[in-house]
């Protein structure tokens, strides 16, 4: 029997030179293909623009930070090769770092080099006109009482102050140190704030930093004890604009351990505390991983003294993947990897929690992927304002994939019950990331080993399309028209001179591609596709318009 299709919204887009956003996955957006290009990071500016940098060797073999701006339609706003923020000596290896956008859509980045000789912690305020508003040289952090500095973090107040936490040593002693900087770039607190054990026999790091409505901010950080691989426990505390400490003591996060290398993202809950996921060892169960919950509010109170389990299968690894707050919900959600007790199958699971700590979604949370031996591992997690839209991928060594799948509040998948390629160039892949769902528009970024080390980029939209579009009803325009739709072979009507066309299909693959200079052109060498979703792309010599097709038989 003959399957009925539902019409889609026909979306349009006409452009006056070629777009960077592609619907091919099996390219995705270059951002750069080079030598040692690595450990990308990103940050959404507040009118959809997406500032990223990466390290890669610079003339002199030695590691160089870059950095690239892409517009909202995924061009690039400097050089091909994006600009060079510092090649000041490096270390051979590449630490974490972090990158965040001011206030007045600024990009803020903090690393680490060795142009005193020693790891020191240096910032940069690059502006979207690629200007170093901190000077040439950034603004270089030290703590008198360290030999050197790891791991900076980033916050930006609410009067667009920006505060730096980093963990400092000496010796055998470890602790954070932090520093706010104006908006000018000048240094504010003397000596650095610090988190220190006069003794050594406790040491401090992996802070993290989050502003609040007035202009004080709040760090989470975790408290080491004993040898390799120690116990980890998290803490908060809450510093005001002065670097005075507002509660009396720290408070701590739970009483449920972390492991030595994990680095918990804290996401801020909009009135003054945050919710932190985090992997740590089932309670009943101490050879498995599992993940709990915790939510600090502005009087440093919490749900509990553990938190609350995310998932709480006693046979099963958990771990997290992302997480997001859910404003209009006031929910926070957690996404998780669920693998069987060998850790040979692995599927994704959503969970949600309201704002007294409850789960929404049982006990275990909602299967979306179930376990598989593709070994699918979760990435980010975004609010797309009628939904959330997740990353994950799957594949074994030099095969993995990206794709995204959405799904309404209820946790019901959303773009037809299917997941949406995002990379379909089977590969290695790192350092996954996603921006703010800003104009309907969603981008990610990630390391990609296609070609030996490259950066690369891709958007999707709220409707699940990948590419440059926007939502108009019908199909018509004086560049080309396209009819019917839907259809078995729909005939294209197009203006004077050289067009372009290839159709590809959900996943982006390419299925078919010509050049005709013809005022006409039918799809009929493609009369024998299945039904269902494709995607016609044309291009001439000063414009590009990408539709859907919805193919019957």
């Amino acid at each position: 029997m003959k399957k009925t299709l539902l019409l889609p919204l026909i979306l349009f887009f006409f452009s006056n030179a070629k777009g960077q956003w592609t619907n091919d996955t099996l390219q995705n957006t270059l951002v750069r293909d080079t030598l040692g290009a690595t450990a990308p990071m990103m940050a959404s500016s507040f009118n959809g623009f997406t500032f990223i940098s990466w390290f890669e060797y610079g003339p002199t073999n030695m590691f160089e930070l870059r950095m690239q701006l892409l517009d909202s339609g995924g061009y690039k706003l400097w050089s091909q090769e994006g600009i060079v923020i510092s090649n000041f000596p490096q270390n051979s290896a590449i630490f974490r770092y972090d990158l965040k956008v001011d206030n007045d859509g600024n990009a803020i980045v903090a690393f680490q080099d060795e142009r005193s000789g020693r790891l020191d912690i240096v910032a940069y305020k690059i502006d979207p006109n690629g200007n170093s508003v901190w000077g040439p040289s950034g603004v270089s952090l030290t703590d008198s009482s360290s030999t050197g500095g790891l791991s900076p973090v980033i916050g930006v107040t609410r009067n667009n102050d920006v505060v730096i936490a980093w963990t400092a040593d000496s010796a055998s002693n470890k602790w954070i140190a932090c520093q706010r900087i104006s908006a000018g770039g000048t240094q504010q607190w003397s000596p650095v704030y610090r988190v220190k054990d006069i003794s050594g026999t406790i040491k401090y790091s992996r802070p993290k930093l989050l502003p609040m409505i007035t202009d004080d901010i709040q760090m989470q950080y975790v408290e080491e004890t004993g040898g390799f691989p120690g116990t980890s426990t998290l803490y908060a505390q809450h510093i005001d604009a002065a670097g005075v400490n507002m509660w009396p003591s720290p408070v701590q996060v739970s009483t449920q351990t972390i492991p030595f290398f994990f680095f918990p993202e804290p996401v801020y809950d909009g009135n003054n505390g945050f919710f932190i996921a985090f992997n740590t060892s089932n309670p009943t169960n101490l050879s498995l991983n599992d993940v709990f919950v915790q939510h600090v509010d502005s009087g440093g109170n919490l749900w509990s003294n553990t938190g609350t389990e995310a998932h709480a299968s006693t046979s099963e690894q958990k771990l997290t993947g992302s997480s997001c707050f859910v404003s209009s919900m006031n929910e926070f959600w957690v996404l998780l990897r669920v693998l069987d007790g060998g850790q040979n199958i692995s599927g994704v699971s959503l969970q949600k929690f309201d704002s007294t700590g409850n789960t929404l979604f049982g006990s275990n949370g909602r299967a979306i992927i179930n376990q598989d031996p593709d070994l699918y591992d979760p990435g980010t997690l975004n609010d797309a304002g009628d939904g959330v839209i997740f990353s994950a991928s799957y594949g074994g060594f030099g095969n993995e994939h990206i794709f995204a799948i959405k799904t309404d509040y209820s946790a019901n998948v959303l773009w037809g019950g299917q997941p949406v390629s995002l990379c379909a160039a089977p590969s290695n892949k790192d350092d996954i990331s996603s921006g703010k769902f800003i104009n309907n528009n969603l981008v990610f970024v990630w390391q990609d080993e296609r070609n030996g080390s490259g950066i690369f980029a891709q958007n999707i939209t709220g409707n699940g399309y990948t590419g440059i579009f926007t939502g108009i009803s019908g199909i018509n325009s004086n560049e080309f028209s396209f009819y019917p739709n839907p259809s078995n072979k729909p005939l294209l009507s197009l203006s004077p001179g050289m067009h372009s066309i290839s159709v590809s299909d959900m996943q982006g693959k390419k299925l078919f591609s010509t050049k005709t200079n013809a005022s006409t052109y039918s799809l009929s060498e493609l009369s024998s596709l299945p039904e269902g979703i494709y995607f016609i792309s044309i291009e001439n010599e000063t414009s590009r318009g990408v539709v859907q097709w919805c193919k019957t038989n």
